[in-house]
């Protein structure tokens, strides 16, 4: 994800971890207190070489009166841990059917919560 918001010239602050352990959802928070103009949280709910499961609803909490969007990777867990996009307060989610699905790549779920929708110009449908 950050490869990909540097190409399109997003300032792109890490919070730190070290191998094999959860994200501190307090740093997200701290972060998120000192720059009130981060646009987007994005995180991968499981890490991929050592399964580590992200504490996603304590990080959705932090997001909550921010202007960011919280957005979930979920490329590694689809069909092998429950999602839970809005339990967790997640507004953007994508993932891919290759890896739990064992799918040819190329299927890539995504979803969007109404807010996520308005803030990229999209028209409500329904």
């Amino acid at each position: 994800m950050p490869d990909v918001a540097d190409r399109y010239g997003a300032e792109i602050i890490k919070v730190g971890v070290l191998w094999s352990q959860p994200i501190d959802s307090v740093d997200v928070k701290k972060v998120l207190n000192e720059d009130s103009d981060a646009a987007l949280v994005g995180i991968s709910r499981v890490e991929t070489g050592t399964g580590v499961l992200q504490p996603m609803d304590k990080i959705g909490a932090n997001c909550q009166g921010h202007d960011a969007l919280f957005l979930m990777a979920r490329v590694t867990l689809l069909g092998g841990v429950p999602v839970e996009v809005d339990e967790r307060g997640v507004e953007i989610s994508f993932s891919g059917a290759q890896k739990c699905y064992s799918c040819p790549t190329g299927l890539a779920p995504l979803s969007m919560s109404e807010r996520a929708l308005g803030k990229f110009g999209c028209a409500k449908r329904g």
